[in-house]
C-alpha cells in the first residue's frame, strides 16, 4: 500500500493525518521540529509551572464531525467550558476591561469629533483596495486613520500601511472600533455596513453560540498531547526532526519522496501544510520573490506573588510607545491552580533580533504601568525566549508572491494538496482547521 505523506506537524498536519488514517490509509507525518503542535505546545518550568506560548483557547468550529475529530475523547473532567472569553485592550493610557476593541472616545475631544463626523459621512464604497492604508482611510476616515490605525499598524507590523496588503489589520484584531454609547452602538449595528466597522462595548454582547475550552489545570499543550496520542493510535508513522529533501515527479504526479536521512517513501498523495515556496525550493524550482520579512515573537513567562488587578483572561496592548503586544492572565480563568501560582505571559514583537534580557525588564515595567498588578507585587521571570517561527509581514509584494508560488506548485503535480496555512486561505486556528477539513475531504478522501 502506498503512503499518504503529510508534511508539517502543526494542527493542519495533525488533523490531516488523523482524517486519513482513520479511513484506513497508510500515513506518514513529517515534522522538522522535535515536537508536534508548533506554538500550541506548553512550556513547563523545572519548578513545575506551566505556561502557554501566548493566548490559546480552543473553540468549537460549528462543524459537528470536525469537532468530534478535534475534541472527541477528551477527559472533560480536566477541561472547562467557557461561554465568554474576557478580553480587553490597552490604548491611549487606558486599560479597557470590557471590550477588546479600541475606544476612539479616548482621543482628545476635538480629534474624536472630527473622526466621528468623517466616520458617519462614509458610505459603502468599493470592495477593492490597492493597499491597507487606502482601505483603512476609506472605511474609517482620515482622522481615525491618522490617530488610531496608522500608529497602531506600524507598531504591530513595523511596516507602513501603504505597503501592506488589504485586510492585514484583521490579523491584528483591528477590524472594529468603539464609538458613541453602548445603546447607540446597538442601534447602529443593525446596519450591515456599520456592523462591519464598530464593535459592542462589552464582550458579553454579540456572543457566539460556540463554546470555548481550556484546561482546569495546566496549559493548552494538553490538547496537542491528546491529538498526538490519537495520531499514534490511528497508526500514523511520525518522523520528528525530519525534512523532505526531494520528490520524484512522473507524468504530473509525485511518486516518491526522499527524507533527509536518505529514506525514500512511495507516495500516493502528498499533503503539504507549510508554505508552497518550500515545496518549490525542494524541487529546485525558483520562487517568485525573496525571503519574506518576518515578525519576531518574544515570549516572557512570569509568576506573580499577588493576583492581578484585572479579571481579564487576556488583552492586547495597542499603545505604539510600548513593547508589550499581548498579556495572558491564565490565573483568572483557572481558579483551580495551586495556591500562590499566579502565571502571566507577555508577548512582544519586533522586526529584528533584540536583547531578550532588556526586553524582559521593559515588559515587566509595562505590566505595572498598565495597571495589571498592584505596585507592591513581585513578578519573577521564569523564562524568556525569542521564537524562531514568527509570522511573515503581509506586504502587497508577499501576497502576490505567495499566490504565484501556490499556482506554480499546484501545476507541478496532481496529487499534492496544499492545506492550512500552506493553502494561503487562512491564518486563525479555527479557519485553518475548517479549510483543512474541507480540502482533505474534497481532494484526498472525496
Amino acid at each position: 500500500m502506498k503512503t499518504r505523506v503529510v508534511v508539517g506537524g502543526g494542527v493542519a498536519g495533525i488533523l490531516s493525518a488523523i482524517m486519513l488514517a482513520e479511513k484506513g490509509m497508510k500515513v506518514h507525518l513529517i515534522e522538522s521540529a522535535g515536537s508536534m503542535g508548533g506554538l500550541l505546545r506548553s512550556y513547563q518550568s523545572p519548578e513545575g509551572f506551566t505556561f502557554d506560548y501566548g493566548t490559546h483557547f480552543l473553540r468549537e468550529t460549528g462543524n459537528n464531525e470536525l469537532d468530534k475529530l478535534l475534541y472527541g475523547g477528551l477527559c472533560w473532567r480536566e477541561w472547562q467550558k467557557l461561554k465568554i472569553l474576557k478580553n480587553g485592550n490597552y490604548f491611549y493610557g487606558s486599560l479597557n476591561e470590557k471590550s477588546p476593541f479600541i475606544d476612539s472616545r479616548l482621543l482628545p475631544k476635538e480629534i474624536y469629533n472630527d473622526g466621528l463626523r468623517e466616520f458617519f459621512e462614509i458610505k459603502l464604497g468599493s470592495a477593492s483596495f490597492d493597499n491597507l492604508a487606502q482601505q483603512l482611510q476609506e472605511l474609517y476616515g482620515s482622522t481615525f486613520y491618522q490617530y488610531i490605525y496608522e500608529p497602531v499598524i506600524k507598531s504591530f507590523f513595523h511596516q507602513n500601511p501603504n505597503e501592506l496588503a488589504p485586510n492585514s489589520h484583521v490579523l491584528a484584531g483591528l477590524s472594529l472600533i468603539l464609538i458613541g454609547s453602548a445603546g447607540e452602538t446597538r442601534k447602529l449595528k443593525e446596519n450591515q455596513f456599520m456592523n462591519s466597522r464598530i464593535g459592542f462595548h462589552s464582550f458579553e454582547e454579540g456572543v457566539s453560540s460556540l463554546c470555548n475550552f481550556y484546561p482546569r489545570v495546566g496549559g493548552i499543550g494538553k490538547w496537542i498531547d491528546h491529538l498526538v496520542k490519537r495520531t499514534h493510535d490511528a497508526g500514523v508513522e511520525i518522523s520528528l526532526n525530519c525534512n523532505l529533501v526531494n520528490a520524484e515527479i512522473n507524468n504530473g504526479r509525485v511518486e516518491e519522496v526522499m527524507l533527509n536521512g536518505g529514506r525514500t517513501i512511495e507516495c500516493e498523495h502528498l499533503i503539504w501544510t507549510v508554505p508552497p515556496a518550500i515545496f518549490l525550493r525542494m524541487l529546485g524550482e525558483k520562487t517568485l520573490g525573496s525571503k519574506p520579512k518576518s515578525i519576531h515573537t518574544h515570549v516572557f513567562h512570569f509568576v506573580a506573588d499577588q493576583p492581578p488587578l484585572t479579571g481579564l483572561y487576556f488583552f492586547a496592548c495597542h499603545d505604539p510607545g510600548m513593547s508589550t503586544y499581548r498579556v495572558t492572565l491564565h490565573s483568572n480563568c483557572q481558579p483551580e491552580n495551586k495556591e500562590g501560582y499566579i502565571p502571566v505571559t507577555v508577548e512582544s514583537l519586533s522586526r529584528t533580533p533584540i536583547d531578550i534580557d532588556a526586553e524582559a525588564q521593559t515588559v515587566h515595567s509595562e505590566l505595572f504601568k498598565m495597571g495589571v498588578f498592584p505596585k507592591g507585587a513581585k513578578l519573577r521571570l521564569i523564562n524568556a525566549e525569542s521564537l524562531a517561527n514568527g509570522f511573515p509581514v503581509p506586504t502587497i509584494e508577499l501576497n502576490k508572491q505567495a499566490e504565484a508560488d501556490l499556482r506554480k506548485a499546484r501545476q507541478l503535480s496532481d496529487n499534492v494538496t496544499f492545506v492550512g496555512k500552506g493553502s494561503g486561505k487562512s491564518f486563525f486556528m479555527n479557519d485553518v482547521l475548517l479549510s483543512t477539513f474541507r480540502d482533505i475531504n474534497e481532494t484526498v478522501l472525496g
